[in-house]
């Protein structure tokens, strides 16, 4: 397996987005913390499909073992529970349900990955 550095630049430059989205804001609105979260989940999805990209050669077609379907989970929602940690530490109030979103928006990508990869099998 090579590892794609343009798709491990992509990953990074998702990690700073979503870091700078999560960070608290001044005036502390709630509609600035929805928009916040609402940004957050097409993001880890870009971060979710540049790691899967990453590690499979940049081919979109390329089957998947469910290991590594674990360890993008897994990475994915690490990164999303240290968002959450260090909103909270910072001031802003966390929420297990941006979390939970974050990671349902990671899964639905690598369902859609396997149901089309099941499909271009055919």
């Amino acid at each position: 397996m090579k590892l794609q550095l343009g798709y491990a630049t992509a990953m990074f430059g998702y990690m700073v987005a979503i870091f700078a989205v999560g960070t608290p804001s001044r005036d502390g609105g709630v509609w600035s913390a929805l928009a916040a979260a609402a940004i957050e989940v097409p993001l880890f999805v870009g971060l979710a499909a540049c790691m899967l990209l990453c590690l499979t050669d940049g081919e979109w077609r390329r089957k998947v073992s469910w290991p590594l379907y674990a360890l993008v989970v897994a990475v994915s929602g690490g990164y999303a529970a240290v968002g959450e940690w260090y909103a909270a530490a910072s001031g802003r109030a966390a929420s297990l349900a941006d979390f939970l979103v974050s990671v349902a928006g990671v899964i639905g990508l690598l369902v859609v990955h396997w149901v089309a990869r099941r499909q271009w099998m055919v």
